[in-house]
């Protein structure tokens, strides 16, 4: 039998060999990790996991095309209801912050807007008569119609503004993903001993 100290002697030296390993395995988990963080499957890719880094790099460019495609859609719907503004409401001056594009489609005209104001003692966001904020809808059905296109544009951007949450998530779930692969493969430490020890002790190094 091969004595108690020889044997914890090549315990401590399996132990030594595995803290190194995960030292080298740590440093290519960073890496990894930080690739993932910027472009999501990059770094599955370099772990060979093609599976994951596939999942995660259609779910980006996914996510782009969205972004894309949503911000497009918005643009188009807020040249559409300034539009009708200008045409049925007289609006002049397409420019104006988008709290002026929300009053028109709550007040039928800036007189009954002001006088609205002016109830409420609000007197810092009265509108002077006469220069370009005035407008007046022919009538209420087109302010109510109007106020629909607003609204599908704001959904449109609502749309944007979610698929770029969703870049995030995807950047989050991929580094997590990495901290999951890396650690689902344990690294192992073979010490082979004489034939009169019982053959092989494998030490596993689970991190």
């Amino acid at each position: 039998m091969i004595p108690k100290i020889t044997l914890a002697a090549l315990l401590v030296l399996s132990a030594i060999q595995g803290l190194g390993a995960q030292q080298q395995s740590d440093s290519g988990r960073k890496g990894a990790v930080l690739r993932s963080l910027v472009l999501p499957g990059w770094g599955q890719r370099t772990l060979r996991s093609d599976r994951w880094a596939s999942r995660f790099m259609v779910a980006e460019a996914g996510l782009w095309l969205s972004i894309a495609s949503a911000g497009k859609w918005a643009e188009v719907n807020r040249d559409g209801y300034r539009s009708y503004a200008a045409q049925y409401a007289g609006v002049s001056n397409r420019s104006r912050p988008d709290i002026y594009y929300f009053r028109l489609g709550a007040w039928d005209n800036m007189e009954e807007y002001n006088q609205d104001q002016l109830r409420r003692r609000n007197i810092a966001a009265i509108y002077i008569t006469g220069g370009d904020a005035d407008w007046d809808w022919e009538t209420t059905a087109h302010r109510e119609r109007y106020r629909e296109l607003r609204n599908s544009s704001l959904r449109w951007d609502q749309a944007t503004t979610i698929a770029v949450s969703g870049l995030i998530v995807n950047r989050v779930l991929a580094a997590i993903n990495i901290l999951y692969l890396t650690r689902a493969i344990p690294e192992a430490a073979v010490v082979p001993l004489p034939a009169a020890a019982g053959g092989l002790i494998k030490l596993s190094w689970d991190f």
